[in-house]
C-alpha cells in the first residue's frame, strides 16, 4: 500500500514561524501605505471640491436669479465652507468635520439664508487626519473658514485683499508625512508635489499646533 507523505509537527511549526515573521515585516509597509494612501485621496477630494465650487460659479455667470432668486445686483456666488453638519458653514478653520458646497447670494449668508442653495456635501476625515486652514494674505474679506467664488473664478473679497489660504492635512506621523494645498487668490487650487513640504516643494511643512502646520 502507497503511503501519503505529509508534514511532520517540526515542519509546520518552522512554516508557521516564517510566515509569522514574513507578516509581521510586511505589516509595517501595508500600514504605511494606507496611511499615505489616505492623505493623498483626502487632499485629491478638497482639491476637487475646491475646482467643482469655482467651475460651479461661472457656470452661474453672475445670475441674479440662478441661486434661488435670492441674489443681489451683483449676482450669485459659489461657496465652499467647513461644515459639521452637511448642512450649514461651520465658521471654524478645522475642515477635518468635513465641508459644503453651496450656491447663494453674493452678499454671503453662510449658505443658510434666502436663495441659499445646497450643491455638494463632503463627510468628515477619518483615520486620525485633521485638516486646517490659514489665509495667507492680510485684508477684511473672507476668512480662511469659507470661501466665495465668484462668475469670473476668483474669489469674491469685501474689502482690503481677497485671501489665499493653505490647508495642511496631518496624521499621527506629524510634519514629515503632511500633504499641503494652496488656494490662490485667482480661485486656482494646487496640492503639493513632494510629501511634508508646502506647494514650493523646498519649504518643509513647520511642526507645531499652528494653523499651516502639524
Amino acid at each position: 500500500m502507497r503511503k501519503h507523505a505529509g508534514f511532520t509537527m517540526v515542519e509546520l511549526l518552522v512554516v508557521i514561524a516564517i510566515a509569522a515573521t514574513l507578516a509581521a515585516i510586511a505589516f509595517p509597509n501595508i500600514s504605511t501605505f494606507v496611511k499615505n494612501d489616505r492623505l493623498v485621496s483626502d487632499a485629491n477630494t478638497l482639491v476637487g471640491s475646491l475646482n467643482y465650487a469655482r467651475n460651479e460659479a461661472i457656470k452661474l455667470g453672475g445670475s441674479t436669479s440662478g441661486c434661488g432668486g435670492g441674489a443681489n445686483s451683483s449676482g450669485c456666488v459659489t461657496t465652499i465652507c467647513a461644515s459639521t453638519d452637511g448642512t450649514d458653514c461651520s465658521g471654524s478653520t478645522n475642515w477635518a468635520t468635513g465641508w459644503i458646497v453651496c450656491d447663494e447670494p453674493a452678499a454671503s449668508t453662510n449658505c443658510t439664508g434666502t436663495g441659499a442653495t445646497l450643491m455638494r456635501s463632503y463627510p468628515a476625515l477619518v483615520g486620525g487626519v485633521t485638516l486646517s486652514s490659514q489665509a495667507n494674505a492680510a485684508g477684511s474679506g473672507l476668512g480662511s473658514g469659507y470661501f466665495s467664488f465668484t462668475s469670473n473664478s476668483m474669489l469674491q473679497y469685501i474689502s482690503g485683499n481677497p485671501p489665499s489660504t493653505t490647508f495642511v492635512f496631518c496624521d499621527s506621523r506629524g510634519p514629515s508625512y503632511g500633504r499641503e494645498v494652496d488656494l490662490q487668490i485667482s480661485g486656482r487650487a494646487e496640492a503639493a508635489q513632494t510629501v511634508g513640504y508646502q506647494i514650493d516643494g523646498a519649504t518643509a511643512i513647520p511642526s507645531g499646533s499652528n494653523a499651516n502646520g502639524c
